[in-house]
């Protein structure tokens, strides 16, 4: 918001429904008043519960941080050459996701988002 965004009167963030995407928790981490200019110029899109695609990258990045990253480095080129090899492996070890959500699901459970034509 300071830096790419500064100029800019509203930011957009596209951001699934994880319990710490949350207005909320500009305030527990910056100053009331730092908090409070941010989110006036902030605007929150949500993308539905049952629909993101972002559920299936944030569970790789749980994986990646849970096997890899639960440690202290000295470096930053210490974390890549981990996650380099750590992604190797993985890109090795392919495991097909299973997207069971599907789009007459969708239909149903997100009707107010896909129209009838």
């Amino acid at each position: 918001m300071d830096t790419t965004s500064r100029e800019a009167k509203k930011v957009r963030w596209v951001m699934d429904n994880l319990s710490t995407h949350r207005i909320s928790n500009f305030y527990a981490h910056f100053p009331p008043e730092v908090a409070r200019a941010y989110v006036q110029r902030m605007e929150i899109i949500y993308t539905p519960v049952h629909g993101s695609w972002l559920n299936m990258a944030e569970i790789e990045f749980s994986v990646l941080t849970r096997q890899v990253l639960d440690r202290s480095f000295s470096s930053k080129e210490a974390v890549q050459a981990v996650v380099e090899r750590w992604k190797n492996k993985q890109n090795a070890n392919l495991k097909p996701r299973n997207w069971q959500f599907k789009t007459a699901d969708a239909r149903i459970k997100l009707n107010r988002l896909y129209p009838t034509i």
